[in-house]
């Protein structure tokens, strides 16, 4: 394994530790959302235009990125094959889509766990009470605070990277896509985790989401992208793309 691959690994598995060390030390939410947040000013970062531009971005991305999958995937399916990617890798993007962040973050977690947001809670001058991230309020409201829907919608889009089937060095083509393997495949996945957390920042500093919530995402996202790779490919072929992302060396 590449000493980098190593670092990236290293993070990954730091950060999701940090959003299970949070459910018993909740102040670390409270301290990280604090850092935006000024005293008879509120979260001064909550109408700043970049950040603005950055969630309208998310929001009608996503939108518009479903509307985009739906037209290629009939494409697909008419002729067997978009851009040389058949329409089971295209069925697999929507699917991460509408499941990921559609299903599982906003449908299932935002509109039944809430959790208040932190320009809500009573620390940042709301009335709200704050909560443990994984400890859900549903009589208080819909649309809540876990997970961060921004940032699921950016840590799906690692699931792109099967667009480049990795398998480094392999010289067969690979059984997904009949093409040959593409190293940048490794990019594309770390590129859509770059972009989750940059999402992430956005809604943290604009007092819309917890870090947590955040983390969480990133963690449920990648849960359910595994889990929809394994049922479109199989266990084995999803095993190969993620050594491939993770810099994991494997035997073939």
């Amino acid at each position: 394994m590449k000493p980098s691959s190593l670092i990236l690994i290293s993070i990954l598995f730091g950060i999701s530790l940090l959003g299970i060390a949070i459910q018993f030390f909740p102040e670390i939410d409270l301290y990280a959302s604090g850092l935006f947040y000024k005293k008879n000013i509120g979260f001064a970062l909550a109408e700043n235009p970049v950040l603005s531009f950055l969630h309208e971005l998310a929001t009608t991305g996503s939108r518009i990125l479903g509307i985009a999958l739906c037209g290629i995937l009939v494409f697909a399916a008419i002729r067997k094959s978009a851009w040389n990617i058949p329409a089971r890798t295209w069925l697999f993007l929507l699917c991460m889509l509408l499941i990921g962040p559609g299903l599982v973050a906003n449908a299932l977690f935002k509109d039944n766990w809430g959790r208040a947001r932190p320009r809500e809670v009573s620390t940042f001058g709301g009335n709200a009470a704050f909560t443990p991230p994984l400890i859900p309020q549903p009589s208080f409201r819909a649309n809540g605070s876990f997970v961060a829907g921004d940032a699921a919608f950016g840590f799906s889009l690692p699931a792109f990277a099967v667009i480049a089937p990795p398998i480094p060095g392999h010289k067969k083509t690979s059984q997904t896509t009949g093409r040959k393997p593409r190293p940048w495949s490794k990019w594309i996945f770390w590129a859509g985790i770059t972009t989750g957390f940059a999402f992430g920042y956005t809604r943290l500093a604009m007092g819309a989401h917890f870090l947590s919530d955040v983390i969480f995402a990133m963690m449920i996202m990648l849960a359910v992208m595994a889990l929809l790779q394994t049922a479109f490919y199989g266990k084995r072929t999803t095993l190969q793309y993620w050594r491939c992302w993770l810099g994991i060396s494997s035997r073939e």
